[in-house]
């Protein structure tokens, strides 16, 4: 990718709004207005962003706009990310989940119940596109997808989980999402094999890998039910851990693990609930199978599929041990081959990393907005925002000791020379300037700047620029 790319420049981030397929170029202009501007201030204020009341109110008609939407707002961004790609060759696309929950009275209109809360919100599903190289650089959002449960609870308390036949026979299922969003975003891309998707256990659906690697799309899930299969070694009808624990290990790698709050929801927390921070030895092992379609979806059929295992080795006593099985279309031969498929399902942090950008550096949970899509047409034209932030930060941890301009202007190195209490040589590295944008946000010690600091110090970064700009304009016409 070029540098020009990576830059914090509004005609950098304007192409990302530019030409949105509204059927109105007026809306088109004003959209590309609209980011501009909260380019400028992620966690400003609509009213503060905008800078005039006559903007405001027009930013404010946009997102209420009934011909606006969040899939007509994101193509911009989802083209470019597409060329992205292909200049890389190959990328992962990570699809999770995320709920944006809203306190206060007022009820807005279009929210709906959130899981295990009495708060009002959405969810969004959201499809990262991320280098497939160790540096793991993000490309851009390609898919968003809302909705909100405003409906009756499927489930009144005390019923049973829907599961088997009856599950299956309901129509507009949330879980759909999974399968649509990967066949949305092979699309945009046209070619199958340029992308390697990347999700969680929610998206462990037998439908979903059979129609996948029926249209040659590659993927690396981690796997939620110990489901039957049939073994290379020919054994019929065995379980998935079963076979897998005769495995051998292949190799193992001793990694820290961050500390984890826990979720808010309780069956979470059976499988990623809180943790301290410590070092943990995983063992790794792989191979190929064979899964068992469920009798409910039709007759006896078998799709071939290959394993990895990521299990923790003497865990302590009181922990949850680190435990990942990954179901994948990628190969095993060898051990390179494993590690890749693990470096895949690793990357998945970043799209938490993502969600975290929108909500604490852009503040949607924050915003007035007063209904269902006008919230959500916002939140589609924070993603490319958010995207940026994220690409920056990521930048001054893969690459800490490249250049500041390969991510920043001149201009704005030299405001932050002037005005950041960060000290920057004649030759700052990215990690340097990194906390010197921070600092501009409030942040002054040696942990690695957060969100909220980020977002503050990009907005009075690029206020600041302006203003130099301006004196040096004013000094060349003495």
């Amino acid at each position: 990718m070029a540098n020009n790319d990576l830059k914090v420049d509004p005609h950098v981030m304007a192409r990302e709004f530019r030409d949105a397929p509204f059927g109105d170029r007026r809306l088109s202009a004003r959209l590309e207005k609209i980011g501009a501007s909260l380019s400028k201030a992620p966690e400003a204020s609509i009213r503060s962003a905008m800078q005039s009341h006559a903007a405001e109110d027009a930013a404010y008609r946009f997102f209420s706009n009934e011909v606006v939407t969040p899939m007509k707002i994101l193509h911009p961004h989802a083209a470019q990310t597409v060329e992205r790609i292909a200049s890389e060759g190959a990328a992962l696309a990570i699809h999770d989940t995320s709920e944006f929950a809203f306190d206060g009275e007022a009820q807005r209109l279009g929210l709906g119940r959130l899981a295990g809360s009495q708060r009002q919100g959405f969810y969004a599903h959201v499809s990262l596109a991320v280098s497939a190289d160790a540096t793991h650089r993000p490309l851009g959002v390609m898919g968003l997808k809302t909705w909100a449960r405003t409906g009756a609870k499927r489930r009144r308390p005390g019923d049973k989980r829907l599961n088997g036949d009856a599950y299956q026979g309901v129509a507009n299922k949330e879980s759909d999402r999974w399968l649509q969003q990967v066949e949305y975003v092979e699309s945009l891309v046209g070619e199958p094999g340029r992308l390697i998707h990347v999700a969680d256990r929610e998206a462990d659906s037998f439908v979903h890998f059979d129609r996948m690697i029926d249209a040659r799309f590659r993927f690396v899930f981690r796997a939620a039910r110990n489901r039957l299969v049939r073994s290379d070694d020919g054994d019929d009808d065995c379980k998935l851990r079963d076979v897998i624990a005769k495995r051998e290990d292949i190799f193992s790698i001793d990694v820290p693990l961050s500390a984890r709050k826990a979720k808010g929801a309780p069956r979470a927390n059976e499988t990623s609930g809180a943790r301290n921070a410590r070092s943990a030895r995983l063992g790794v092992r792989a191979t190929s199978c064979e899964l068992l379609r469920p009798r409910r979806i039709g007759p006896k059929l078998w799709i071939p599929i290959n394993v990895v295992e990521v299990h923790e080795i003497d865990a302590p006593a009181d922990t949850v041990a680190v435990d990942w099985v990954l179901l994948t279309t990628e190969p095993i031969e060898t051990a390179a081959d494993v590690q890749a498929i693990i470096n895949a399902y690793r990357a998945r942090w970043l799209i938490e990393e993502l969600f975290k950008a929108l909500k604490t550096g852009c503040q949607i949970e924050k915003r007035q907005l007063e209904s269902f899509e006008a919230i959500v047409n916002l939140l589609a034209t924070c993603c490319p925002i958010a995207w940026q932030m994220l690409l920056l930060r990521n930048l001054s941890r893969s690459s800490p000791d490249s250049p500041a301009t390969d991510a920043l202007t001149p201009t704005q190195i030299d405001v932050l020379r002037a005005c950041s209490s960060v000290k920057l040589g004649p030759f700052p590295t990215m990690r340097t300037a990194l906390f010197a944008v921070a600092s501009l946000g409030g942040h002054h010690d040696k942990w690695e700047p957060g969100w909220l600091v980020l977002g503050r110090g990009f907005e009075r970064l690029l206020l600041l620029e302006v203003g130099w700009l301006a004196h040096q304009n004013t000094r060349g016409d003495l």
